[in-house]
């Protein structure tokens, strides 16, 4: 599906990022998956150029996930990479800061995987072997390892409400970290192994404790 027609009808709105975000995600419902990568990455470079910064972690993502549809793996990443690249200097996620829990700076995933975005199929990355990337480390000790997870309520608690859990990060930290997973997640399914445990050993710590899956938006 080429979206040169369906864009020749948009006129004006041609450069709006939440036009084409909206025609990406509906052409994706019925399957147009290469058209939907085209259209996000339109709404990215859209928003960017209006400077609407807070979209760009939620359009990149989007995109992103697009392209690892497509089998696009090396795009994904390299998607994921000029934003984390771009904002390395000046992004962190620090959650609420009410614990003792280091601020992930966006410097750091940088610095581990600033070797990869070149050549994500390259076989020394499963060698451990690829040149500014982060060297193999021992993965970190599972914090709730060996624990029981999953616990049986009684009649007393079903019938107590379940409070709601306090969410300790914004919704760009969340978008960001959502980044940051994807990432992993790529690498592993390219077998672009070497960073892997670093990256492990820098998002871990905004696991602890978190319940899990609270980013927002992914699709």
């Amino acid at each position: 599906m080429s979206c040169a027609a369906l864009l020749s009808e948009l006129n004006s709105a041609v450069s709006s990022a939440s036009a084409l975000v909206f025609l990406a995600q509906t052409v994706k419902d019925y399957g147009a998956i290469e058209a939907s990568a085209e259209l996000y990455e339109r709404a990215l470079n859209s928003a960017d150029a209006q400077k609407n910064i807070p979209q760009l972690p939620n359009m990149t993502l989007n995109l992103a996930h697009t392209q690892e549809i497509c089998y696009r793996y090396s795009d994904a990443f390299k998607t994921l990479f000029a934003y984390l690249l771009r904002f390395a200097s000046t992004k962190s996620v620090t959650g609420t800061g009410r614990d003792s829990t280091p601020p992930l700076k966006l410097e750091s995933i940088v610095a581990a995987v600033k070797g990869v975005a070149s050549d994500l199929a390259s076989p020394l990355l499963r060698s451990g072997e690829a040149p500014n990337v982060a060297r193999y480390q021992a993965m970190p000790e599972i914090f709730d390892a060996g624990h029981i997870q999953v616990q049986l309520p009684t009649e007393e608690d079903v019938k107590k409400p379940t409070p709601k859990a306090r969410n300790p990060y914004s919704d760009e930290e969340l978008n960001i970290l959502a980044l940051c997973f994807t990432a992993v997640k790529i690498l592993y399914i390219a077998g672009a192994l070497q960073p892997i445990p670093a990256l492990v050993h820098l998002l871990g710590t905004r696991h602890s404790h978190r319940l899990k899956h609270q980013t927002s938006h992914l699709l």
